[in-house]
C-alpha cells in the first residue's frame, strides 16, 4: 500500500470517527422522557418556579395509587394508567402553585388519547383553549382563583390544577408554560 493510499485510508477512518461522535452526542442531547419522573421540571425549566417543600415531586404505581389517594382513581385506573407523578411547586409569588399537578403514563398513545377525551367530554361546557394548542391536544377549565388544565402528549397525559390566581386567564398562561414544558420533554 502506497503512502499516498494510507494517508487517505486513515483519514477516512478519522472522519468517519468523527461523524459518529456527532452522532452518538446527538442521541445522548436529545434522549426524551419515558417515565414520569424525567417529566418532572427542573430548577431550570420554569423561570421563577421551584420545586415545593411539602412533599415536591412524587411518584406511584397503579397499585400504590389505588392504596395512597383516598377515592377518586378509578377514573385513572380503569382507563390503564400505569404510573402517576404529582408536582408540588411554589410559584414567583412563593405560593404552592399548581397545588396538586399530575403527570400520568398510559403506557400507549391511545389510551393517553382516551383518558384525555374522558375529562374533555366530562368539562365540554366549560372547556377553553389553551393557546397554540388543538383542543384535541390541550385544552382548560376556569374556576375561581385559577383553573385546571388537561393535555396529552404521546403515552402521557397530565392535569395541572393551578389556583391562587385572581383571573383565570392568568392560571391558563401559566399552564402554556408547564405544558410546553412537558411536551418539549416528550416529542
Amino acid at each position: 500500500m502506497s503512502k499516498k493510499s494510507m494517508v487517505v485510508l486513515f483519514a477516512s477512518i478519522g472522519f468517519l470517527l468523527f461523524v459518529c461522535n456527532l452522532s452518538t452526542n446527538k442521541t445522548a442531547s436529545s434522549a426524551k422522557a419515558t417515565n414520569v419522573s424525567q417529566l418532572f421540571p427542573t430548577a431550570t425549566d420554569i423561570s421563577g418556579w421551584t420545586k415545593g417543600t411539602d412533599h415536591g415531586y412524587t411518584t406511584w404505581s397503579a397499585a400504590n395509587f389505588t392504596n395512597d389517594i383516598d377515592g377518586g382513581f378509578e377514573v385513572y385506573t380503569d382507563r390503564g394508567m400505569i404510573e402517576c407523578g404529582d408536582i408540588e411547586m411554589n410559584g414567583p409569588n412563593g405560593e404552592q402553585i399548581p397545588t396538586q399537578s399530575f403527570i400520568m403514563d398510559f403506557g400507549f398513545d391511545s389510551t393517553a388519547t382516551t383518558m384525555y377525551n374522558y375529562k374533555k367530554d366530562q368539562f365540554s361546557t366549560e372547556a377553553v383553549a389553551i393557546t397554540g394548542y388543538d383542543m384535541t391536544i390541550a385544552f382548560a377549565k376556569p374556576g375561581s382563583g385559577g383553573a385546571t388544565a388537561f393535555a396529552h402528549f404521546k403515552k402521557f397525559y397530565f392535569e395541572l390544577q393551578l389556583a391562587g390566581f385572581s383571573d383565570p386567564n392568568q392560571a391558563i398562561k401559566t399552564a402554556v408554560q408547564f405544558i410546553g414544558m412537558f411536551k418539549a420533554k416528550i416529542e
